[in-house]
């Protein structure tokens, strides 16, 4: 069986990862590291520089995904720059910018970074939502939003 690192801190996402790629006959292994994290934003810069330093380290085949909240009535406020808002907003704060917007747009964009000696590859996926005067929960330092009520568009 292939064997790949994932550099997450995140638990909830090895499980899911390592599930997923069991399937196709590769086994995760989670590495946690404490890699800086530049500001940019672009959020595909801010992950390939993770992955670069990361390898490093490593040395091995490694993936890592970054992930960003982008609000298109707040000029696609907070981005790649979640890593620093979340020690300096809270959900009110955060409400509080969105009250007279009348565009709920959120967009999760979810940047995948595999690299080894070779090769980089940079996948992306944009999940687009509808906050629906739902409260908004920022988690811990998890740098994730999550909202109570949120309708993905498909």
């Amino acid at each position: 069986m292939k064997k790949i690192f994932y550099i997450t801190g995140n638990e909830h996402k090895f499980r899911n990862a390592s599930t997923f790629l069991q399937k196709s006959g590769i086994k995760a292994e989670q590495k946690k590291l404490k890699l800086t994290e530049i500001q940019a934003e672009d959020a595909v810069s801010v992950a390939l520089k993770k992955a670069r330093d990361a390898y490093e380290i490593v040395n091995e085949p490694l993936f890592i995904n970054d992930a960003s909240w982008h609000i298109p009535a707040l000029n696609g406020f907070p981005g790649p720059y979640m890593h620093n808002i979340v020690n300096w907003f809270d959900s009110d704060d955060l409400l509080n910018l969105m009250a007279p917007k009348k565009d709920r747009t959120i967009i999760l964009k979810d940047t995948i970074i595999y690299k080894d000696r070779n090769h980089e590859k940079v996948f992306t996926n944009n999940i687009v939502g509808c906050c629906e005067y739902a409260a908004l929960f920022l988690v811990g330092r998890d740098y994730n939003f999550q909202f109570s009520e949120v309708s993905f568009l498909h």
